[in-house]
């Protein structure tokens, strides 16, 4: 499989030429990847590179503003695009210099300059340049000045609703996990480094990871849910509790997860959390069996969905 060029714009420039999508790319939905079929098919009929433009630090951080959770980081984006076999992913810088562009400055210095660009291909919402200032029309009133074309790619709807990243996230925060991963066409995911807990878990014959996040993803809501759990090239059918512990009436909001048919040393290791299906809210318990037989239920509904194992 060829590997996809990673070009870091703020030290060097692309030596060819490119059909890019540009966007922020949040959750690289299928709203999102809807741009990359479109992107691919308009590079392969030219005989140039097909590419994503991706920023290192999220435009609202860059700009002073408050930081919100994210669906995906920095490095989920390259490895999405990685996967979608697109061949180049430039990386760019975008501090307050750079949010200060005019359209036409970015379309000049950045894409046709710096990139080599000779298509882009955006989605209908799109904005861009100082304050939001240019859209797609601005891009098309460009396009002979800088001889390139645009493409607007339609939009993607699942249950007669447009799919976006902020109806993604509001299904998160709201237990339709279900919807949250039509919408992206893939389970819901996090990373995060395994940390010492209180290790009552394993006290209770269910040992859990907890995971200190390794990024700023958004959280799904509070509740118990039926997870894949994977590092270093192995998976686990794993059932992964967020919130608070309130059947010990302890505040802190924890992910914790129990790899079922797993015994050995996680500490320290970085892995990966995938949501499958929400199974229940958190429950403040009377008594330590009460919790042990519902762990032992998450356990048992978990094992009949082996399946989602080999997804």
């Amino acid at each position: 499989m060829k590997v996809m060029q990673i070009v870091d714009l703020n030290k060097e420039s692309f030596k060819g030429q490119c059909i890019v999508g540009l966007g922020n790319f949040d959750g690289f939905h299928l709203g999102h990847q809807s741009i990359f079929k479109n992107v691919k098919a308009l590079a392969k009929s030219k005989g140039v590179s097909s590419a994503i433009l991706i920023f290192k630090h999220h435009t609202k951080v860059a700009l002073g503003k408050k930081e919100k959770r994210y669906l995906t980081s920095f490095e989920d984006k390259i490895a999405i695009a990685e996967k979608l076999r697109l061949d180049t992913a430039f990386l760019l810088e975008f501090d307050n210099s750079f949010s200060k562009q005019t359209p036409q400055e970015f379309i000049s210095r950045i894409l046709k300059e710096k990139m080599g660009v000779t298509g882009v291909v955006v989605g209908e919402n799109f904005l861009f340049g100082y304050k939001a200032s240019g859209n797609i029309q601005t891009l098309k009133d460009l396009e002979k000045e800088f001889q390139y074309e645009t493409i607007i790619a339609n939009s993607v709807y699942y249950r007669d609703e447009m799919i976006s990243s902020t109806r993604i996230r509001n299904a998160l925060c709201t237990q339709k996990l279900k919807t949250a991963n039509a919408c992206l066409g893939r389970f819901y995911r996090i990373y995060g480094n395994v940390v010492h807990g209180k290790h009552r878990g394993r006290k209770l014959g269910f040992p859990t990871a907890n995971i200190q996040l390794s990024d700023n993803y958004l959280l799904p809501s509070s509740g118990v849910y039926l997870t894949i759990t994977s590092f270093e090239g192995k998976k686990f059918l794993s059932v992964t509790s967020i919130g608070e512990n309130i059947t010990f009436n302890e505040r802190d909001y924890k992910i914790e997860s129990h790899l079922i048919d797993f015994n050995s040393n996680l500490y320290g290791k970085k892995i990966k959390i995938e949501f499958v299906e929400f199974i229940r809210d958190n429950i403040k318990f009377n008594s330590i069996e009460g919790l042990i037989e519902q762990i032992k239920k998450d356990v048992n509904y978990a094992r009949k969905h082996e399946k989602n194992l080999q997804e």
